[in-house]
């Protein structure tokens, strides 16, 4: 039974994006921003609800007004393949994002067509143009950067972060906006030492029910000249591992009253 709940879920998942793909790049061409965003972006802000739909996940986004609302960057914790899908089920957003990804059809051909920022982080040329690209782009929609770098096998509960970015915002004096995913059955959606396809085939032939996230926006953060980009990212790594941690640490670090 897993498995033909597992072939169904991917299959709509697949349409989505088979429909969803021409659609985007499509509307790319057209010089239209509602409410400031490209059309092709709000496209992708349809296509993601309807996969979450399709692989029964229910989002809980708390203080999404924020993002709604936000000129700058995103810094969010990284777990999931589900991540960006997430993210783009709120409002329109853009990414950095891997090289690898740019290829692949569908998936890259959607992320071309939301001006996503794509790096090869082992090629230091690499870094450098895509440093000045997020140096240059505009603020609107947000653009999301995943401070951890990857998804890290086996790893901690949140991994070292990347303080590059930071320092951009700094030099920029970007605000951004920590944001926190919280996942129901964190082992179950992690994307480890495998493929991509077979996390998602874990996603999608898990038992039947739905599978809750829950993604905080934290207070927004404007960054000054005299920042420094080190203690930035010490300070979001901080919260975000914080907000992690709440349900184990809370009455150690946490009581009631003044």
């Amino acid at each position: 039974m897993n498995t033909v709940r597992g072939l169904i879920r991917l299959g709509a998942c697949l349409l989505v994006l088979m429909v969803g793909a021409p659609l985007v790049m499509g509307a790319a061409l057209i010089p239209l921003r509602p409410r400031g965003a490209k059309l092709g972006n709000w496209i992708v802000v349809i296509g993601a609800r309807l996969i979450l739909r399709a692989l029964a996940i229910r989002l809980v986004a708390k203080n999404q007004e924020r993002l709604k609302q936000h000129r700058g960057f995103i810094f969010p914790n990284h777990h999931s393949a589900l991540d960006v899908v997430i993210l783009a089920a709120i409002h329109p957003i853009r990414f950095l994002s891997k090289a690898e990804i740019r290829p692949l059809p569908f998936i890259g051909w959607i992320a071309v067509a939301i001006e996503t920022v794509f790096v090869q982080r082992e090629d230091k040329q690499s870094r450098l143009e895509a440093r000045n690209v997020l140096l240059d782009t505009p603020r609107y929609p947000p653009i999301a950067l995943f401070p951890e770098g990857a998804i890290i096998p086996n790893g901690p509960l949140l991994s070292p972060f990347r303080y590059g970015a930071f320092a951009i915002a700094q030099q920029t004096q970007t605000p951004y906006i920590p944001g926190v995913f919280r996942y129901e059955q964190r082992e179950l959606v992690h994307w480890g030492d495998e493929s991509l396809l077979a996390t998602l085939w874990r996603i999608a032939s898990r038992p039947a029910g739905s599978l809750t996230v829950e993604l905080l926006f934290l207070h927004p953060i404007h960054p000054r000249p005299d920042d420094d980009p080190e203690l930035l990212a010490l300070e979001a790594h901080g919260a975000i591992l914080a907000v992690l941690q709440r349900d184990t640490v809370k009455q150690v670090v946490m009581e009631e009253g003044v």
